[in-house]
């Protein structure tokens, strides 16, 4: 009897300790917090092998030379992409700072700098969302996005920094510390700084942030007068905060925000100074022209909403999902007005509305992608850049974002009973999205990463290599320490002038200074794809002329030829 007593004592007790672990995961909700935590690991895992670009099969000379940038990085002649005055080289700065602390080659060092942004962006963004069913739909958006949209994933493309940075941001101004006493001061202080900062790296990365740094701007200014006119309520520990000593905190915070903001102001001007290209980005369409590329967007939402795209089918489920999305949130909110005013006018204690709990920050995301589109649709860069193309949909990326995040804001926001199938069409959105990635991305089709396919390269050594835009960067990915590599001259003559006078050589292509490490080389080598009809005896390239002192032949699926400079007397 007594051992059956002690039995059942520590029975009694086993229950004890489960009971209150259930009780635990129930309360503290461990269980959808486990489950988002695996659902962002294995989109993180599943994206990484399927958009890294050590390990794509469709490596372009545009992403390449960001591990070229990473491998001879200079500053600050590099600190926009090679031959251009956008796209700040916050990739190829972590790549190269990867490269000098550990042994991975230049295109793996740049592809794990562009996930680590993307990751960091993702737990910023998550850090503002409030349910874990959100983190995971986003953990769906960012990492696996729509097809159409994978170039936030992509090397060479500026988004995974712009947004990644611009939601560190607003993560920081989120938890600024509202309590206020001496620590939180000095600490609501740095976070304001760590803030500004990020803005500056996001519009360093894209100019298109200068939409979002304005729009924060205005916040920033409604969030002042908010404080100052509910100054009774904040307080000062232990004392009630006044109203002229709220009004000092917040000159000091100003001054805080402005000569953080000079500092970065100054730096994208310096940046933009040392740019090896001067482009007019801020030209505008005629109205014919944004009509045009108007009209080319709607069609296409009505194709879909209608489903008239026939080869698209996921699109088709995708957009017309959004849109009834966003007729039933605006139905929802019109009808929760209607009742609110109902209610007031009855004054009736016995009616009663579950209060919505709406974020600010959906009013800045919606605004954002708003200004946005006008901004794309009135750009003449995207006009000339062909938005109407396949890659036209790169500009609508940070569009893309904002519209997701104000979504999953939105539904956070109403009452839980109501937000239901709102939920439920979104997991519909983002597991179609994620759908419409190449089979490639989830394993089912195996491919040759385009570096792997490379290799041979390998055997010419140090060497130069002269092409088109879309081979010499690429082919020189593969080992940038030994090859060097630039774009054909455009102005070159495929006859050398008479050997009268020495060559001056002619500065072109994105890279200047590729240019002389290439004419430098002890052996270069011409490419024809994409360029030669056939390997000229001789040529002028950049002023100096080279003479063909080999047979063509076939390596890594490039036709070359081996080429020397004519030597002078």
């Amino acid at each position: 009897m007594e051992i059956s007593g002690k039995v059942g004592k520590v029975q009694a007790w086993i229950l004890t300790i489960v009971r209150a672990i259930l009780q635990t995961i129930v309360q503290n909700n461990l269980i959808m917090q486990a489950l988002a935590i695996t659902v962002a690991v294995l989109a993180v895992h599943t994206s990484f092998h399927g958009y890294a670009g050590f390990l794509v099969a469709d490596l372009d000379s545009d992403q390449a030379i960001q591990a070229l940038m990473a491998a001879d990085l200079q500053l600050p002649a590099d600190l926009y992409y090679w031959g251009q005055q956008r796209g700040g080289s916050i990739t190829p700065v972590l790549g190269n700072f990867l490269l000098r602390h550990s042994h991975l080659s230049a295109i793996e060092a740049v592809s794990y700098s562009h996930y680590f942004v993307l990751i960091i962006g993702y737990i910023a963004f998550a850090s503002i969302l409030k349910t874990n069913i959100a983190r995971i739909l986003f953990a769906l958006a960012w990492f696996l996005p729509m097809h159409r949209f994978g170039f936030l994933l992509m090397l060479g493309h500026p988004y995974a920094a712009q947004l990644s940075f611009l939601a560190m941001a607003i993560a920081l101004i989120n938890k600024l510390p509202q309590k206020i006493d001496w620590f939180r001061t000095i600490l609501r202080h740095v976070m304001i700084t760590a803030a500004v900062g990020c803005l500056y790296i996001s519009l360093w990365a894209s100019d298109f942030s200068l939409i979002s740094l304005a729009l924060l701007v205005v916040f920033a200014v409604l969030g002042i007068l908010y404080r100052i006119w509910f100054a009774p309520v904040t307080l000062f520990s232990p004392k009630i905060l006044s109203i002229p000593l709220l009004l000092i905190l917040i000159a000091l915070e100003i001054a805080n925000i402005l000569i953080t903001s000079r500092y970065g102001s100054q730096f994208i001007r310096y940046a933009k100074a040392h740019a090896s290209a001067n482009e007019g980005l801020f030209g505008f369409n005629n109205l014919a022209q944004a009509k045009q590329l108007f009209d080319s967007v709607t069609h296409a939402i009505a194709q879909s909403v209608t489903f008239k795209l026939a080869d698209h089918r996921w699109s088709n489920i995708i957009i017309s999902a959004i849109v009834w999305f966003w007729i039933g949130i605006a139905i929802f909110l019109i009808s929760y007005a209607l009742l609110y005013l109902i209610k007031f006018w009855l004054r009736s204690q016995n009616f009663q509305l579950a209060p919505l709990r709406l974020s600010p920050w959906i009013g800045f995301f919606l605004i954002n992608a708003a200004i946005g589109f006008v901004a794309i649709i009135f750009s003449e860069w995207v006009y000339v850049n062909s938005m109407q193309d396949a890659s036209g949909g790169r500009y609508f990326v940070p569009i893309y974002i904002f519209i997701w995040f104000a979504a999953l804001l939105l539904v956070e926001g109403i009452p839980s009973l109501a937000a239901k199938p709102f939920w439920v069409i979104l997991l519909v959105v983002a597991v179609a999205g994620s759908a419409t990635l190449p089979a490639s991305v989830y394993g089912i089709e195996k491919f040759q990463p385009t570096i792997q396919r490379l290799q041979p390269l390998q055997q010419l050594g140090n060497a130069g290599i002269i092409g088109s835009h879309w081979a010499s960067y690429l082919l020189c990915s593969v080992n940038p320490k030994a090859l060097s590599c630039t774009q054909f001259d455009e102005y070159g003559q495929m006859f050398c002038p008479a050997a009268d006078a020495p060559p001056v050589r002619r500065p072109s292509g994105r890279c200047f200074r590729c240019v002389d490490r290439v004419l430098n080389s002890p052996a270069i080598y011409l490419v024809k794809n994409q360029w030669l009809e056939s390997f000229p005896d001789e040529t002028e390239q950049f002023g100096e002329c080279l003479v063909r002192t080999g047979e063509p032949f076939d390596l890594a699926g490039y036709t070359m030829a081996p080429y020397q400079r004519r030597s002078w007397p």
